[in-house]
């Protein structure tokens, strides 16, 4: 049972780009003509084939704070049975998105706090912490090589909570949880992070390559409460993912990967059981 009331509030900066006065019409002009506008990417239109900034070759900044607050009633603040253990709970969600965008290269940063104060367990307030970056380095890695691109994101969260289904870290830091599961353990600090980087490489206009290699892990600390049963336990997950895809004709095409993924299970850096797993597929 719940009560939550959520406010949002959001400010955004954008920069604009500046242009010579006369500039425009003559720039417009070779728009519209199909020409290629002086400062664009060769063979893309400078103003209406890319993005804002790049014109005067510019980066494009914006910084977007937001903030939420919200309320909730909680039967069972240590997630373990058979005890009185509720509250009520304050949230409060401050976050800073940074987005930068220019020639050679375009991302995100989103750093955020989670803090929570209870009504009569007091001793259980906290502050958790959320981070998130995306770069696109294509542009820069096609300066060297023409037919390669390259994408890094990488997230951490730091909780007290650990994730099953839902948990204001896991909607505050915007990304897909892959440690998050079925059976809620007991209150507990947790440390994640997950790390991945997407290549692709053309070997032909009818040929292209893909590779991803993705790295991520989850770390215990403190628990607040014993487990009915079992005990919380570190876990690293590594993949590695290939796959090739061709287009046949024009409304046909084959697809080729294969997968190799490790998990590791164990207390601290020692490795109490492992599971590899390999797998392919075409179409």
């Amino acid at each position: 049972m719940a009560l939550a009331l959520a406010m949002m509030a959001g400010v955004a900066i954008v920069g604009k780009v500046k242009m010579a006065h006369g500039e425009g019409p003559v720039l417009l002009a070779q728009a519209q003509q199909g020409r290629e506008v002086p400062g664009g990417p060769p063979g893309q239109d400078g103003l209406t084939g890319i993005a804002d900034g790049a014109v005067t070759g510019r980066p494009v900044l914006r910084i977007v704070p937001s903030l939420s607050v919200s309320e909730r009633y909680d039967s069972n603040v240590f997630f373990t049975p058979g005890q009185n253990t509720e509250d009520f709970v304050t949230t409060l969600n401050p976050q800073v998105r940074i987005e930068e965008s220019a020639r050679f290269l375009s991302g995100s940063l989103l750093v955020g706090a989670t803090g929570e104060t209870y009504v009569n367990k007091t001793s259980l307030n906290y502050v958790g912490a959320n981070a998130g970056l995306t770069l696109d380095l294509e542009n820069a890695v096609r300066r060297l090589m023409p037919r390669v691109s390259l994408k890094i994101t990488d997230f951490f969260t730091y909780t007290p909570q650990p994730p099953a289904f839902l948990n204001p870290e896991a909607q505050a830091s915007g990304q897909s949880d892959v440690f998050a599961r079925g059976i809620q353990p007991v209150r507990a600090d947790s440390f994640q992070n997950t790390g991945t980087v997407v290549g692709s490489y053309v070997l032909s206009p009818r040929v292209n390559l893909q590779a991803s290699y993705s790295y991520s892990f989850n770390r215990f600390g403190k628990t607040f409460a014993t487990p009915e049963s079992g005990s919380v336990f570190d876990t690293t997950n590594q993949s590695i993912n290939l796959g090739a895809q061709g287009q046949l004709t024009h409304l046909d095409s084959v697809n080729f990967s294969y997968t190799y993924a490790q998990s590791d299970f164990g207390s601290g850096s020692g490795a109490v059981s492992q599971i590899k797993t390999h797998a392919g597929s075409m179409g």
